[in-house]
């Protein structure tokens, strides 16, 4: 697992050429529950990774 930030729009051509992504969303359940990323894995863990916490995604398995 790589700690590997993209854009949107790289994220959009990755998807059309069907690359296989996992995309993790570290935001609050709150916030999730507005607006989630279909297909998205959740980890509750922004603010264990806000605050440098090394094992907050220690949980996440990508697909």
């Amino acid at each position: 697992m790589t700690d590997e930030t993209i854009s949107v729009d790289e994220l959009r051509s990755m998807l059309q050429l069907g690359k296989p992504v996992s995309v993790l969303d570290v935001r609050p359940s709150t916030e999730r529950d507005e607006l989630w990323i279909p297909g998205s894995a959740h980890i509750d863990a922004y603010d264990q990774l806000k605050s440098g916490d090394e094992n907050a995604l220690s949980a996440f398995q990508p697909t």
